[in-house]
Formats: structure tokens, sequence, C-alpha cells
């Protein structure tokens, strides 16, 4: 039976369909409220085990300063006036998320293990339908069977620490997979034809959805707004002068990429302008070309750290190997559908529509990697993995949307598909059965103080916001930088919480691991010995008999001032401005 390409006027044979297809006939209407219902059960059942592992990981100051945003938010300050982010918002996506979760559960630690749980729950379903587009049948089985494998099974370690904790890229792409199942949509029939929607509808949209998710991260301008403007740029350029239905279309949206940007930017300056959120600029540089090879040996660490496939991580483990050698090959997979993925948007004829969404996708991971490997992003430790985390999701979507054919279709390429996922879903249920429950960092810190009656200091910023989200807001500590002396810091705090007018800070957290961000030393310079000392492992708690904010001076980052409200203005800039000198 032959099927239609997306965007395509002439038919193709299903064996070689570039875009989504549908097995011969319709579904029994039974089926899809039976889908639906295990697809529910299957998603809680995957949230409560992605909670317990996600709460293997300690939740750190830049995370729970996302809830106490979260907290402000619900509680009158809608556009967060007084905060200074990082380079990240998060404003548009895990922010509002953490506000629904403290409305529900109130504000405490558990609040990031929640967020993060839900959101890969979310990347897993959004994967999984980007994947199946318009097929049905054994082809959407194995379609989505072939994301849930990928994406099942995070590693300890490393893994959790970048899929299942603080906010850091990881949710970035749901608003990306979810703006491509709209496209999808949108351009594709339910039966699998080619719809011809106005472009002036769908341009609009997809514009909207991708400021959505650029406002939140910059880093979706690089893997959403890019690959769709260089994807309808090609699309146009292969089409050449001659007519083609779809030319409209691509134009449209290469005008939403391009309009999504100046949208972000007017956005957050009108944010700015009513007092509202300021972040940090994205710092982006080209890296020297000598030190390309190393981070492309740290990208493929990377990946193998976002895949589970990190196998210095796994030794030792009870599975180890197993899990490494599985997400491994889930990992090989991913880089196959992309490097067939370029070959398929550089080869394929003009008079064949190819996939858009595929094309887009394709796009983004090259872009991501290649961002990657050629700037400053990868030098580091595995932490920097986060910095590539959304290849795994956009990867999965794209290996089982352009490696499962229509010529698959049928129970037999399921059975291995189906036996593999098995064995990765026991050792899910292994790596839960033995998964500790870790407390927030500096937790006992924090717990002391609010037993003394220690409501109100400043501290090193690994135990500042941290300690305020785990005492649900009992103690509050506003977070402190280093250098020639302690600063108060303008970085995921509130320039209110250094106010001396309002706030009496009597004690001091210092870290010994961390010394950057003040000593022991530079307290006792600068406000005289405490009346006490009280140390937690890397913490010492030292308490004064004074209000050691007043004269408290402000690191702005970059510089210095008499107080975080006299720093500079901090101006929104278009992600990757610094690479070229803006």
């Amino acid at each position: 039976m032959p099927s239609v390409t997306a965007g395509s006027t002439e038919p193709v044979l299903e064996s070689s369909a570039d875009g989504p297809s549908i097995d011969a006939g319709r579904p029994p209407r039974w089926r899809r409220p039976l889908t639906f219902a295990g697809v529910t059960a299957g998603a809680v059942a995957l949230f409560f085990v992605y909670l317990r592992l996600g709460r293997t990981q300690m939740t750190n100051s830049d995370g729970a300063a996302n809830a106490l945003q979260a907290y402000d938010m619900v509680h009158g300050n809608p556009l967060l006036k007084g905060w200074t982010f990082t380079d990240v918002s998060f404003y548009t996506t895990e922010v509002p998320q953490y506000a629904l979760i403290v409305l529900v559960h109130g504000l405490r630690a558990d609040v990031i293990h929640v967020g993060s749980a839900i959101t890969y729950v979310l990347l897993i379903l959004l994967a999984g339908a980007v994947a199946k587009g318009r097929s049905t049948g054994w082809e959407a089985v194995l379609r989505v069977g072939l994301v849930l494998a990928i994406l099942i099974l995070p590693a300890p370690g490393s893994g959790y620490s970048v899929l299942l904790s603080n906010p850091d890229h990881t949710g970035t792409s749901v608003p990306l997979l979810a703006t491509w199942l709209v496209l999808d949509r949108m351009v594709i029939a339910r039966d699998g034809s080619p719809r011809r929607p106005r472009w002036w509808i769908v341009a609009p949209v997809i514009a909207v959805l991708l400021t959505w998710a650029q406002i939140g991260d910059p880093l979706a301008l690089f893997i959403g707004a890019l690959p769709l403007v260089a994807v309808s740029a090609w699309r146009l350029l292969r089409a050449g002068w001659r007519p083609h239905p779809d030319r409209l279309l691509d134009l449209g949206l290469l005008l939403a990429g391009v309009a999504s940007v100046a949208l972000t930017q007017v956005i957050q300056l009108a944010i700015r302008a009513a007092g509202g959120w300021a972040t940090h600029s994205p710092l982006a540089e080209f890296s020297e070309s000598h030190q390309w090879a190393d981070h492309a040996r740290n990208a493929l660490h990377g990946l193998s750290v976002n895949f589970g496939a990190y196998f210095p991580d796994l030794e030792g483990r009870p599975f180890g190997t197993l899990t490494g050698v599985l997400n491994a090959v889930g990992l090989a997979t991913v880089l196959f559908a992309t490097a067939y993925g370029v070959v398929r948007v550089l080869i394929r004829r003009r008079a064949d529509a190819g996939d858009r969404v595929s094309e887009i996708l394709t796009t983004a991971v090259v872009v991501n990697l290649g961002a990657y490997i050629f700037s400053t992003q990868a030098i580091g430790d595995l932490g920097t993995a986060r910095q590539i985390v959304a290849v795994l999701p956009l990867g999965a979507a794209l290996a089982g949307r352009l490696l499962i054919r229509p010529g698959w279709a049928g129970w037999k390429p399921a059975v291995p598909l189906g036996a593999t996922t098995a064995v990765l879903v026991a050792l899910l249920g292994h790596q839960v059965s033995v998964a500790p429950q870790i407390p927030a960092e500096a937790h006992d810190t924090g717990q002391w103080l609010l037993a003394e009656g220690l409501h109100y200091g400043i501290g090193t910023y690994w135990a500042s916001n941290n300690i305020t989200l785990d005492t649900g807001g009992k103690v509050r500590v506003a977070p402190t930088n280093g250098g020639d002396r302690i600063y108060a810091y303008r970085w995921e705090s509130n320039e209110e919480w250094y106010d001396a007018t309002k706030h009496d800070a009597r004690f001091m957290i210092v870290d010994s691991v961390r010394p950057g961000y003040g000593t022991d030393a530079q307290a006792v310079a600068q406000w005289g010995e405490p009346l006490r000392r009280q140390t937690f492992g890397q913490y010492t708690v030292l308490v004064y008999d004074k209000n050691l904010l007043v004269g408290l001076t402000a690191a702005c980052q970059p510089g210095y001032a008499p107080s975080i409200p006299e720093c500079p203005v901090l101006k929104p800039k278009v992600p990757g401005a610094a690479i070229l000198g803006a």
C-alpha cells in the first residue's frame, strides 16, 4: 500500500517512506483508551521510580534557588523582582513547574526531586510521541519501544546528577520536543497524508513555543531556533525556483525561528524594565583549535555519562557492566541515526520532500555537539556533560523516527527490542531497590541552626539557598562570595536579602573545601572573633552578636559595588554574542 511523505506531492512506497507513515487499516476503537490507560499507568510508575533515584542526589544551592524563586512567584512576585539568576533563568521551564509543586507539596528540598522526576517522565513521553509521528500498529510500537529502551535506564553517579537532579539544561528539551510534536501534528494528518496548513498560522505558533523555551534557557536558541532556521533555509535552497507546495511554509518557519530570538529579547527587556529578574550573560567563546581533539574526547565522555554508559561510574556496582553495555548500544544507535540523518539531508532528491522534524532533530544534535566541541563549554570535569544532555532525548526521538521503517512493521522485530527493554526494566528495578536516600547538602548545618534559634545569616554559596529550602524557609542564608574579603553575591540571590534595615544576619557559614566563597580568616578580619564556632564536616558556622549585613559590599559578577542595588545593570544579550565580540 502506498503512503505519502510529509510535504510531498507524490506517493512513495512504504518501504522507502521518508516521513511518518501508518500501517494499513484503522485500529479498533477500544485500542485508544486502553493505550491511554497503559501509558498513564506506566508514566505514574516511572515517576515514583525516578523520584526515588533522584533522592540519591543532594539538593544544592543552584536548584534550591530555583525553588525559592518558585515560592516567590506564587507569593505575589510573578516577575521575581530583585532576583538575579545565573546565565540561565529557567523562568518558563522549571521555575513555574516548581511553583505548582510548592503549592501542592510545600517548600522543602523534595521539590527538586519531584520536579526532576516529572521532567524525565515528560521527556520519555514527548520523545516517544515525536518518534511515533503518525505511525500506528507495530511500527508505532517499535518506534516508541526504541525510545523507551534508550531513555529508561539512567546510570548511578554522574548520570543521576545530570538527569535526575537540580535544573541544568535537562528540562530544556521538554518545550523543544513539544514544539516539534505540535509542528508534526500541524503538517501531517492523522492518516499520514501531508496537510497544507496556512503558514501564517503555523509560523506564529512555532515562534511562541520556541520563545517559551529560549526565555527559560538560552541553549534553546542553538538547539531549537537555529536548527529550524537552518533546515528551513536548506529546504528552500534545495527546492530552487521551481513551484513547491511547501515554499511558503518553509519560509514562514524560517521567519518563525528568527522572530523567536527577537521576541525572547523583547520579553526579557520588558521584564527588566518592569523591575523584574535579571540574568548574567551566557558565556560562550570559541576554543583554540589545538583543544578540539580533547573536547571531542570530553564530548564522548559526556555522552557516555548522559546515556548511562560511562563505565568508570559503573565499576564495582552490581550489574554495572551489563548496564553500561546496554546503554552503550543506545548511544551507538543515536550516533548512527544522527550520521544517517545528516547523509539523508545532504543527498535527498529535490523531488523528495523528506521529513522536516527528523531533519530538525538531526541538526539540533549536530549543532549541540559542535558547539560543545568548538567552544570553551567542554573545558572542565564530567559536570560539563549537562551542556550536551539534550542529545539524549532529541537523539532518542530521532532514532525512533528515522531508523524504524515501515518495512519493519510486524511482531518479529519487536521480540528482541521487547526482551532488551525487559532487561533494562529489571535493571531499573534493581537500582531502585538499592538506592540510598541522601539529604540536602549542608543538611546537618541547617538543622543545628534551626535548633539553636539562628534564623538569619550569610554563608558560602553552596551552604546558602539549600539550607533555606531544606528548612522550609525557617532558616535563611544569603549567599556570599570571597576574594580579598567576604561579599554579598549577586548570583541566584535576591537583593532584598542583604538589606540591613530589614534583616539581622547573626552568623556566617564558611566552607573549608571551597574557600573562594569566604574563609574563617576573612570573617575574623572583617567582623572580629565570633562568639562561637560549630563545625559540620567541611562547613563551620561562626556566630556573632552583630548584624553582618551592615556595610557588606557586593560582588556584582563582574565587578564590585557598595551594595547589590548599586551594581551595574545587567542587560539581556543574545546567546553567543560573546563569540562575535558583542
